[in-house]
């Protein structure tokens, strides 16, 4: 997280901006290791597709309520701190 949080920071993007791309960015991460977790239990059990969805979507719904907890705490700076340095 700290990786991507300072790759976006180093950006000259608008606060809006930065914020969005990391709850898309960790949200999709979320959703995806959901879904791979899904792929592995599919054989064994949970074998219906709709649990596909159960299995990548809480995993999204929550990295978007840690996310927004982590911008609370670690503001982004309008562009890049490079620049304004």
């Amino acid at each position: 997280m700290k990786n991507l949080w300072t790759y976006i920071e180093n950006k000259n993007w608008k606060v809006n901006v930065k914020n969005s791309v990391v709850l898309a960015t960790v949200g999709a991460a979320a959703a995806l290791a959901g879904f791979t977790a899904w792929l592995l239990i599919r054989p064994l059990m949970f074998s219906e597709p709709i649990w596909a969805f159960c299995f990548a979507g809480y995993p999204l719904i929550s990295s978007c309520y840690g996310s927004i907890l982590y911008l609370f705490r670690h503001e982004f700076q309008n562009g890049s701190p490079l620049q304004n340095a």
